[in-house]
């Protein structure tokens, strides 16, 4: 616990700010609340900003969340697999980590697995 304490207060201050943590302090929400909501909007943000730096901070609320014991819950999932669904496949590399930490398979990510429907082979279109 030694590591762990001041870690996870560096993630809560850093990733959570000052305004969140006041109501964590007054008891208005809990720690663990206030990084699923965080995380749910910066996940929500995947298709405005597709930028590894986003990846990097979903990724560090995911290590919050894991630091207080939790796992992502169900609808964090279901958020991440809505905003991958909304990029293109080649846009999806900066969310692998991520997406494998969140549960999912490595081949929801797969550059070559556009399921869009194609004519078939030879078929004018």
């Amino acid at each position: 616990d030694a590591v762990r304490t001041p870690r996870r207060r560096e993630l809560a201050r850093r990733l959570l700010g000052s305004e969140t943590l006041t109501r964590v302090a007054h008891g208005d929400v809990t720690l663990i609340d206030a990084t699923v909501s965080a995380l749910i909007a910066e996940i929500g943000g995947i298709d405005s900003d597709p930028s590894s730096d986003r990846a990097l901070r979903a990724g560090e609320m995911t290590d919050l969340l894991a630091l207080l014991g939790r796992d992502a819950p169900f609808d964090v999932q279901t958020a991440f697999a809505q905003a991958l669904s909304q990029l293109r496949p080649r846009q999806r590399t900066p969310f692998a980590d991520l997406a494998i930490r969140l549960g999912f398979s490595p081949g929801v990510l797969d550059v070559t697995n556009d399921t869009r429907s194609r004519p078939a082979e030879g078929a004018e279109g």
